[in-house]
C-alpha cells in the first residue's frame, strides 16, 4: 500500500506542474525542424499548467540555443504564434454540508503552443543590428524555464 501511495504522488507531481524546458515528452515540451543551414522551426506545448507566455518563452529559448549551436549569436523571428486548444474539461464536482451544496462546473483544460521560425544570422549581415542577441535572451530565460 505504501508503495502505491509514492507512486500515486510521483504521477501528481509530474503532471501537476508547468512544462518544463526539455525535448517534447509527456507534459509538454520543445520540438524543432532545422529547415536550412540558418533557419528553424520550433515549437513548445504546454500542458494544462502552463501559461500562454511561458509555452512562447520556451520556443524563445529553444531558438537561442540552437542559434548558438549552429555557431551563431545573433537571430531574427521569421514568424511566431501562440495558441491553445481547449483539451478536455475539469470534473463539475458537488459538495452538500447540511442543507447547503456547493457546485463546482467544469473548467476547460488549455493547452498553450508557442511556435517560431528563426533565422540565425552572422556579424555584418544586414539583419545583424537588429537581430535577437540569443546568449543576452538565454542568460534571461534560462534561469525562469529550467
Amino acid at each position: 500500500m505504501n508503495r502505491l501511495v509514492w507512486i500515486a504522488a510521483l504521477i501528481a507531481l509530474s503532471t501537476s506542474c508547468a512544462a518544463k524546458y526539455q525535448p517534447q515528452g509527456f507534459t509538454g515540451g520543445y520540438d524543432d525542424v532545422q529547415l536550412s543551414a540558418d533557419t528553424f522551426q520550433i515549437t513548445a506545448k504546454g500542458n494544462g499548467y502552463t501559461s500562454p507566455e511561458r509555452a512562447q518563452q520556451m520556443a524563445l529559448l529553444r531558438a537561442c540555443d540552437l542559434t548558438l549551436r549552429a555557431g551563431y549569436d545573433r537571430f531574427v523571428v521569421g514568424s511566431g504564434d501562440t495558441q491553445q486548444r481547449v483539451a478536455g474539461m475539469t470534473a463539475t464536482t458537488a459538495t452538500f454540508i447540511g442543507n447547503t451544496t456547493t457546485i463546482n462546473p467544469s473548467m476547460p483544460i488549455r493547452k498553450p503552443t508557442g511556435s517560431l521560425v528563426i533565422h540565425a544570422v552572422k556579424a555584418g549581415g544586414p539583419a545583424y543590428a537588429g537581430a535577437y542577441d540569443a546568449n543576452l535572451i538565454a542568460s534571461q530565460l534560462r534561469p525562469r524555464l529550467t
